[in-house]
């Protein structure tokens, strides 16, 4: 949900610059020209990140997790699990305001990094797609640990 709102976000604001570059009635300066480009640039690369966001992806050497800002990795061997936790989470554009939902966790080196970016709605008494998930993704380290120990 916060791709699509982020690519619809962004569709509106490059046509806001493009419709503000070109509409100057004194004629349109260099600069000004310079700039929006700029503002025009960094934002469709935001919303290009923003599109591609929260999402995991499972390899057999390493499991990555792309959200808005960064990207990160972790090897299968470090993974210890992974949970799904019924917890507070800011809302997109109110950070202020938390809502609670249920979130994808990895556990790794004692620590649990929850994934608030993959979270759904709680249901009272339902299993939920993070639910399914984690438990989709703790087969996969099983997997994974027994195709290492293999190749030792």
């Amino acid at each position: 949900m916060a791709a699509g709102l982020m690519g619809g976000f962004t569709i509106v604001g490059a046509a806001l610059l493009v419709s503000l570059i070109f509409s100057d009635p004194n004629g349109t300066r260099p600069a000004n020209i310079a700039l929006m480009s700029v503002l025009l640039a960094w934002l469709v690369a935001i919303g290009v990140r923003g599109m591609r966001s929260a999402t995991l992806i499972a390899t057999p050497w390493r499991v990555t997790v792309r959200e808005l800002v960064k990207t990160t990795h972790w090897s299968w061997p470090v993974i210890e699990g992974f949970v799904a936790q019924t917890r507070p989470v800011p809302l997109l554009w109110l950070p202020v305001l938390r809502q609670r939902r249920r979130v994808l966790g990895v556990v790794y080196s004692g620590q649990t990094r929850c994934l608030p970016e993959l979270s759904c709605r709680v249901r009272a008494g339902a299993s939920t797609w993070v639910d399914a998930s984690a438990a989709r993704l703790n087969e996969l380290r099983t997997v994974a640990a027994a195709d290492s120990g293999q190749r030792a």
